[in-house]
């Protein structure tokens, strides 16, 4: 887990705990327990990737901290790395294929949102202008009324390698 927000013009990447996996072993009573082991890093203000080793916190259903006492781990510190990446602003771009029905006539296109926020590698974003929704995707062939329609912009953007900073 991270806490705290990166430098402005920054968006967290991916984050790697290693190890992944740990070998827990004590009294049934205290193992059977837990819910979850949560390693956590501080990344409020920086700007670069981050690494640090910090001892895993065990969790039982209800989010309560259990006390490592009585427990033994193969590994009592894990080192976790988060990469932050740089992040823009571009517009999407949405254009229409099709003719609608006889005596119905085209008359423009309308979203929302009209940017997004992206993020990804500072020399990869560099290169991106815009998101290009193409044409087949809003097809208008013989409609004789509004269209609405959601597009999902993540494959747009793997392709570009980059994602959304916020995925909804």
């Amino acid at each position: 887990e991270t806490f705290g927000d990166p430098a402005d013009g920054c968006a967290i990447g991916n984050v790697e705990v290693t190890p992944n996996l740990l070998k827990i072993s004590g009294p049934a009573s205290i193992v059977s327990r837990i819910n979850r082991v949560t390693a956590t890093i501080n990344v409020d203000g920086i700007s670069g990737d981050v690494s640090d080793n910090v001892m895993p916190v065990l969790y039982d259903e209800n989010g309560l901290t259990i006390s490592s006492e009585l427990l033994e781990m193969n590994q009592s510190v894990v080192t976790i790395r988060a990469d932050i990446l740089a992040t823009k602003s571009i517009p999407i771009r949405c254009q229409v294929s099709g003719t609608p029905a006889s005596g119905y006539q085209y008359r423009g296109v309308e979203y929302a949102p009209e940017t997004v926020l992206i993020k990804g590698e500072a020399a990869v974003l560099n290169g991106i202008t815009a998101v290009n929704i193409p044409a087949d995707v809003i097809n208008i062939d013989g409609v004789s009324k509004d269209v609405e329609t959601s597009i999902d912009l993540t494959p747009y953007l793997k392709e570009m390698g980059v994602s959304l900073v916020d995925d909804t």
